[in-house]
């Protein structure tokens, strides 16, 4: 073989692979019109799932800034990750495969839960946002509420040692001069109406509407220490003396499981020997000074309260789920409130702080409709004659 032999030889070589250099640039450009052509001829809802498992998926611990994250999530990203790993393990197994069908991460379930509790914005952007539909949002935040609420236990509770109660009754003496408070107690309401688009539930004599009875018991730095909560009639009117007196907290304080303490309660109550409520006509300058201390140290309850709602804003609004649902979310949204006190979770900082530097304003209640007993009364003028 020549040199002239050599040179063409290589010159068709350099040619066969240009050709086929074009070759694939021209299959990568059909492959495209093909998959356009595609997208044009399926439905939209396809075509939308399609291109969202094109597109990488938003994650707001990386996306967002920490500022912007704390106003939508109304946690710190550090405190967020806490919360995941607190209950990763449960919706990984509980819900293995449904969470797999879905194609939505444990992570972004969770903060998708979150977000939509906090009501920071409409519930159709927050799904948006996520990635998912109104009705996956739902069913996320029933199972999220859930796994939440089975570790109620850790971070809502009464004090039990005794080193416990002498901390909070002293934080509460420090308040007014009042002695011997626990808690002081106070009632919300959530009305919930179950969506069998949104949710399906297997117990037939579930409620498909109604209205919860709250009640919660809070200590001074606006921890809610104890909680229940009971379906009521729709209709009601003022039925709190009869839910505090079903309480768990009434008969542990009946079984003397806080001997020698006291808890706080409204005009909605009736006076007992556990719980003082305002003297409604005083009388005499100790009354008058009884009543101004326990309207400065029950307005803890009012405040730790509005300071929940705050947080959590689907507490102020009818929520879309059956009973039982609507419990274990009461019950998680608790949690949350009490891990961010504990964590000193700064998202909620300026709110909190004005709580705390003395905005102890309290409302006027309705006067409760019961009478007190009388040996009742008497242990509080007892009380009110050797402390003021």
């Amino acid at each position: 073989m020549n040199l002239l032999q050599y040179h063409l030889l290589i010159d068709m070589d350099t040619n066969i692979f240009n050709y086929f250099l074009q070759d694939m640039e021209d299959l990568e450009l059909f492959d495209e019109f093909l998959e356009m052509k595609w997208l044009q001829h399926i439905p939209k809802h396809a075509e939308r799932y399609v291109m969202r498992k094109i597109k990488k998926r938003f994650n707001p611990l990386i996306d967002l800034p920490e500022e912007e994250f704390q106003a939508k999530y109304h946690f710190t990203k550090d405190n967020m990750r806490r919360i995941i790993e607190m209950i990763r393990d449960d919706l990984e197994i509980d819900n293995y495969s449904e969470t797999r069908s879905n194609q939505v991460p444990v992570e972004l379930q969770i903060m998708a839960a979150i977000r939509y509790w906090s009501l920071s914005e409409h519930p159709e952007i927050t799904a948006l946002a996520h990635g998912v539909s109104k009705r996956i949002l739902n069913k996320i935040s029933r199972r999220v509420a859930i796994a939440l609420a089975s570790k109620a236990s850790r971070y809502i509770r009464m004090p039990a040692t005794l080193a416990e109660k002498e901390l909070i009754t002293s934080a509460f003496h420090e308040l007014a001069q009042m002695p011997q408070v626990i808690g002081a107690v106070t009632h919300s309401s959530l009305r919930f109406q179950r969506n069998e688009a949104y949710e399906t539930t297997h117990n037939n004599s579930d409620p498909s509407e109604g209205l919860i009875h709250i009640q919660i018991v809070s200590d001074t730095s606006f921890k809610i220490r104890d909680l229940d909560c009971k379906m009521i009639d729709s209709n009601y009117t003022n039925n709190t003396n009869e839910f505090f007196s079903q309480t768990r907290i009434k008969e542990r304080f009946e079984q003397n499981e806080f001997r020698g303490r006291i808890l706080l309660g409204d005009n909605r109550l009736m006076c007992t020997s556990c719980l003082f409520t305002p003297v409604e006509f005083p009388t005499v300058p100790e009354e008058q000074s009884f009543n101004r201390a326990h309207a400065i140290t029950y307005a803890v309850a009012t405040n730790c309260l509005s300071l929940w709602k705050r947080r959590f804003g689907v507490l102020g609004s009818e929520i879309c789920s059956s009973y039982n649902t609507a419990k274990h979310l009461i019950i998680a949204l608790a949690l949350l409130h009490n891990m961010a006190i504990d964590w000193n979770d700064n998202s909620f900082e300026h709110m909190f702080n004005g709580y705390c530097n003395g905005d102890y304003s309290v409302s006027s209640s309705p006067l409760s409709i019961t009478s007190s007993r009388s040996e009742d009364l008497q242990t509080r003028q007892e009380f009110i004659k050797n402390n003021f």
